[in-house]
């Protein structure tokens, strides 16, 4: 009876018919130079090869495994608890809210008049498209979301909340006023 190595089932006897340790080895060739030699010896029929466990240095080692992919598709993106609806509803209401504080002081027209498509900027429209692409775009790609340097995720989506809640008082408030403006 010999003893044959293989990584993954340590010292393994084999004897008498070996058609299906022989069929393994050739579907899974993970041996080192040291390894092969002794399987073929033992399928040449020599009677005195006898292995103990190779020491590490010389163990053949396992590539690392791929990392998976994270892709999503825009539908499992956009889903109600998927990665982009509330970062991006957020980032869009702080850039509006700003936009239109802005342009209340400086016009004196109300946010609801600011709203309407004959007083919309083209950089108010040019913004928004960015912000929406360069959310979405990592988001289908599957990269993961992490902190950097002081600004984190849990700060973004407070103020993303907050910022929601602004707009919609804003909104609100001015509608409920006549349409005066607010700022």
């Amino acid at each position: 009876m010999q003893k044959i190595y293989t990584k993954s089932q340590g010292l393994v006897p084999q004897s008498g018919n070996s058609s299906l340790f022989n069929s393994a080895l050739l579907q899974k060739p993970r041996f080192n130079k040291r390894q092969l030699t002794l399987v073929n010896a033992y399928e040449n029929g020599a009677s005195t090869t006898t292995t103990s466990t190779p020491p590490p240095s010389t163990q053949a080692r396992m590539p690392p495994p791929s990392p998976s992919s994270y892709r999503v598709s825009f539908f499992d993106a956009m889903k109600f608890n998927g990665p982009v609806p509330e970062k991006l509803n957020g980032r869009l209401a702080m850039m509006s809210l700003l936009y239109l504080a802005y342009k209340e002081h400086t016009t004196g027209l109300s946010a609801e008049a600011l709203l309407q498509p004959d007083n919309a900027s083209w950089r108010w429209a040019v913004a928004t498209v960015l912000i929406i692409y360069a959310t979405m775009v990592p988001a289908l790609k599957g990269v993961k979301n992490e902190d950097f340097g002081f600004f984190s995720v849990k700060a973004e989506k407070v103020n993303g909340r907050a910022a929601m809640l602004g707009f919609a008082v804003l909104l609100g408030l001015e509608i409920a006023a006549g349409g005066a403006p607010f700022f």
